[in-house]
């Protein structure tokens, strides 16, 4: 996809989230797609500053996830699955040595969770976690 798209998309997104009060239901899943659509453009780009707003949002989502908005906890599994794996990506890339310590300890709190029943590749944590602590 074209880096136009991804832009639109982005621009899309922060539009709607300017205009809703953060404790609408549908702010958690344009945060989750605004740090999709960073990392999207992080990969066409390489820019060291798409993959931090990536990141941002994800935690973003994170911290603004509600169980009172049903939200499942599959979804909240897998943002932090890929919190932890852009941590990771950032480690590796940039040499940022404290990404590395988070995002181990992310994936070893992962190992311990019934990963099969939220759609998340334990195989990948594994390998991820044994990754970041050879940094």
């Amino acid at each position: 996809m074209p880096i136009s798209d991804i832009d639109a998309k982005i621009s899309h997104c922060q539009r709607i989230l300017s205009s809703l009060p953060r404790s609408d239901p549908l702010t958690l899943s344009l945060v989750d797609e605004l740090a999709r659509q960073f990392n999207n453009r992080y990969v066409q780009s390489g820019r060291k500053e798409d993959l931090n707003r990536a990141i941002f949002h994800l935690t973003q989502a994170i911290f603004i996830s509600r169980p009172s908005w049903g939200i499942d906890d599959q979804n909240i599994v897998q943002i932090f699955f890929l919190l932890a794996f852009e941590l990771h990506r950032r480690a590796d890339h940039f040499d940022q040595p404290s990404d590395a310590h988070y995002c181990a300890e992310y994936f070893r709190y992962l190992k311990s969770q019934p990963l099969e029943a939220f759609d998340v590749p334990s195989d990948q944590v594994r390998a991820f976690l044994a990754e970041a602590l050879a940094f």
